[in-house]
């Protein structure tokens, strides 16, 4: 199996997200941007799915000396050989990945955050920094598509805290800030019963609105010049928005079933946003 396949099926394949993000981008972004999601998903699992922290900090340095032999020619695992091209060819910043691989660090260390400033820094070091990888493999002329890159995976990371809560707090972690649970009485106990009582609405109506002022937020830091360019960010824009626009009318029962979107659908949104050019068409949440 080559790099680039192996990133695809890390990703989800055919029927993913990233794979429709990039439906529609040259080739060279596509495996670009393929790649900085596999490493996402193959690091920032870590947190999670280690249950002893010992092994989580084992593996992350084994990523940080990878990172070191991804900048000096020699990667071994088949994300950062499929990396490696589009380091030399986009100039991807070292500092980048090394702010990722701490940041899932932290994740480790930490399983709440007391506000959302204090979880927002922590989507920064994370999905931030992978973003902006993003954006520069993608390429931009105007140093606010930087902006544009921030919002966007703030938003996108509190959309899957939304999406994935219930399946967050079995694993003992919270990625909804515990003063947003206390101003609408919500307790850990509340979301493990898993039923959506009025309070848990309360709660996900502000974190969906959230989401959607996150991403408008992203859309007035993206030059007109750049946005042609950073397209499957806008994708992953258009398709958060239609999950957050479905969990506001299926009633916020994030915590009974789990929000999809079909692949059609899917389809469709990557290619009115491929075709339009921006994401000012899709609808706020």
């Amino acid at each position: 199996m080559s790099p680039d396949q192996y990133c695809r099926d890390r990703t989800g394949g055919a029927l993913s997200d990233v794979f429709f993000c990039v439906l529609f981008a040259p080739s060279s972004a596509r495996r670009a941007v393929t790649a900085l999601r596999a490493l996402q998903r193959e690091v920032g699992e870590i947190a999670i799915e280690c249950v002893e922290a010992d092994v989580a900090y084992a593996k992350l340095r084994w990523w940080h000396s990878e990172i070191d032999d991804l900048y000096a020619g020699g990667p071994r695992h088949p994300v950062s050989r499929a990396l490696e091209p589009h380091v030399r060819r986009h100039g991807l910043p070292r500092e980048y990945f090394e702010q990722f691989i701490e940041g899932t660090a932290e994740d480790i260390r930490r399983r709440r955050y007391a506000s959302f400033s204090d979880l927002s820094v922590h989507f920064v070091h994370t999905a931030g920094s992978i973003g902006l990888l993003e954006a520069t493999a993608l390429g931009f002329r105007d140093k606010r598509t930087t902006k544009f890159a921030h919002f966007l995976a703030q938003g996108s990371e509190l959309t899957r805290a939304i999406r994935h809560l219930g399946r967050h707090v079995r694993a003992g972690r919270m990625y909804l800030p515990d003063d947003d649970l206390d101003t609408f009485g919500v307790t850990d106990a509340d979301i493990l019963r898993a039923r959506t009582g009025d309070a848990v609405v309360r709660l996900l109506a502000s974190e969906v609105e959230r989401c959607a002022a996150l991403f408008r937020e992203a859309l007035a830091h993206l030059p007109a010049d750049d946005r042609k360019a950073q397209t499957p960010g806008l994708v992953r824009m258009a398709l958060d928005l239609d999950v957050l626009a479905e969990i506001r009318r299926g009633g916020y029962r994030v915590l009974e079933h789990r929000t999809e979107l079909t692949p059609a659908r899917k389809l469709r949104l990557a290619w009115r946003v491929h075709r339009s050019g921006l994401a000012g068409h899709t609808h706020t949440a």
